[in-house]
């Protein structure tokens, strides 16, 4: 699985897709102009809570995580 967000013209989209060995993808959920409100004393200004229901992808046992920045 691969769960992809982005910020464009300052609106926050989140991607959910599910990917095989043979390099092929498909979408299996989307949030477009997504945005969750929440009070976190804890999140810094520009912080953003990203979530993800682990029960939507079968409740892995281990997973990887990979965060990147991309302009």
């Amino acid at each position: 699985m691969n769960f992809y967000v982005e910020s464009a013209a300052g609106k926050l989209s989140a991607y959910l897709y599910q990917l095989s060995s043979t390099g092929g993808y498909r979408l299996v959920g989307s949030k477009i102009n997504y945005s969750q409100p929440f009070v976190d004393p804890n999140l810094g200004v520009g912080s953003v809570n990203l979530q993800l229901d682990l029960s939507s992808i079968d409740d892995p046992g281990k997973y990887n995580l990979l965060f990147y920045s991309a302009e």
